[in-house]
């Protein structure tokens, strides 16, 4: 039989729990050493994918930006933006745990293999050795790394548990939280698009492009930082100002659509190869729907995140210090549904 002293505490070494988590403005993320192998893995095939997509469009963009008056630089253009949006959802959504960032990196990597396929196959006179190999990067890198996003995003759950417990109602408000966030990201890349795709002539600018593209973006990014402060720190002043701003956006879009159905587009070149300004023609409608509907879905969640406010996930999800006159406190009473 064991003795008293071997059941006692002094006799019991248990391990020190280690908290393998970082904080930042942004929050809560995991450390490097919790990454399990399948993890570095994606996370280097992502990498390469990205950087080597990218660095090809760099080039293209050079070349482009010498030819006047070229829809294909509005293109490079935004393939490259959608490059720089990639490698923020891989890395963001990989030690945030955010699975709808790896989500819509996958919908990317979907979307920029449609793009280099169409591009190489319906304008023949432009094909280039650049182009081909772009082309068969993204087709080599591109199944793969959507496997392997996959299981990634199918694995987490450890950070969440560990930010917020086991608490299931403030779990359930957390992911509402999540999804606005990863909402938010694909809101901010789909407007810059459509802000992009006002370059119908490539490098060749007017001023009402000039202004579009400065107060757009400048507009874009204000609403963008004001929506991640009014939703982590519960302002909710700040969510009504925003919801209010945020229909300046889908103004605009519809805009634009208008002016694609009032303009001239040339349906084909005089080669019979599909025209550049037919094609720009379809990426404002597809880009603008795209847009309008991640719009309302952002706005629909930040009604539920609204909802939200006053249980407590500040507190507990962005380390604000409770005081009394934090809500955890002030509505401890309060009960959630």
């Amino acid at each position: 039989m064991m003795s008293e002293a071997s059941l006692s505490g002094s006799s019991v070494h248990l391990p020190a729990v280690i908290d393998k988590t970082a904080s930042d403005v942004l929050g809560r993320r995991q450390a490097c050493s919790t990454l399990g192998r399948l993890e570095w893995i994606f996370l280097v095939v992502s990498l390469c994918n990205i950087l080597t997509c990218s660095g090809l469009t760099i080039e293209r963009l050079v070349v482009y930006a010498q030819q006047q008056g070229s829809p294909d630089f509005t293109f490079a253009l935004l393939l490259l933006i959608s490059c720089v949006f990639c490698l923020f959802y891989v890395l963001n959504g990989l030690f945030r745990e955010h699975q709808y960032e790896i989500y819509a990196f996958i919908a990317a990597i979907i979307l920029v293999m449609a793009y280099c396929i169409f591009e190489y196959s319906f304008h023949p006179s432009g094909r280039t050795t650049i182009k081909m190999v772009r082309l068969i990067i993204s087709c080599v890198l591109g199944p793969p790394n959507i496997v392997l996003a996959v299981y990634v995003a199918r694995r987490f759950g450890w950070l969440q548990f560990r930010i917020i417990g086991a608490s299931e109602a403030l779990l359930q408000m957390y992911g509402q939280l999540k999804l606005f966030l990863s909402l938010q990201k694909m809101d901010l890349q789909a407007t810059l698009s459509i802000l992009i795709l006002c370059l119908e002539q490539g490098t060749t600018v007017n001023l009402e492009d000039e202004l579009t593209l400065s107060v757009g973006t400048a507009i874009a990014a204000v609403w963008f930082f004001l929506g991640i402060i009014a939703v982590q720190r519960e302002v909710r002043f700040l969510v009504w100002a925003i919801a209010i701003l945020g229909l300046l956006q889908p103004t605009y879009v519809l805009y634009m659509i208008s002016k694609v159905y009032t303009g001239t587009y040339a349906p084909v070149t005089p080669d019979g190869t599909i025209s550049p300004d037919h094609i720009l023609k379809y990426s404002i409608l597809g880009v603008g729907a795209l847009s309008i509907l991640v719009r309302v879905m952002l706005l629909g969640e930040l009604a539920l995140v609204y909802k939200n406010f006053g249980f407590g996930l500040k507190e507990r999800a962005f380390s604000v210090l409770v005081t009394e006159h934090t809500s955890l406190l002030s509505n401890a009473q309060r009960s959630y549904s």
